[in-house]
């Protein structure tokens, strides 16, 4: 017979909701944060150069899902949290250090730069 869980138990138990995900524009332009409780959990965008699927998820900055349509994504991304296999978001301070420009970092902000790991991938860039 399997020990029964007490109410003490029970009240620690968390429910996964999908009414739980909010969707919030960050600048008007088609991109979105996922949160859950105020806390982001993945960012939802729109790219204007593929037609045949626009939307992603991306979570810390790594593409995880693609969609034709704004509504697959976000059911796609409340479904994950859900099941509990949606992949965590790591926020990076360095990655908002690089939002700031360089000559407005202080010299312990420029060392946290300096000191980050370089991204090994590389990446294609193309000519306007």
């Amino acid at each position: 017979m399997m020990p029964q869980a007490t109410v003490n138990e029970k009240a620690f138990v968390k429910i996964l909701n999908e009414d739980d995900v909010n969707f919030t524009d960050i600048d008007g332009f088609y991109n979105f944060e996922v949160q859950v409780n105020g806390e982001v959990i993945a960012e939802l965008s729109h790219d204007a150069f593929n037609y045949s699927n626009p939307w992603y998820v991306s979570v810390s900055g790594v593409e995880v899902y693609r969609s034709a349509l704004y509504y697959e994504a976000t059911d796609w991304v409340k479904l994950q949290y859900v099941a509990g296999t949606l992949a965590l978001h790591q926020p990076t301070e360095t990655t908002v250090l690089l939002d700031i420009p360089f000559d407005e970092l202080s010299s312990e902000e420029w060392e946290r730069v300096k000191n980050y790991p370089a991204v090994t991938e590389s990446v294609e860039l193309v000519a306007a």
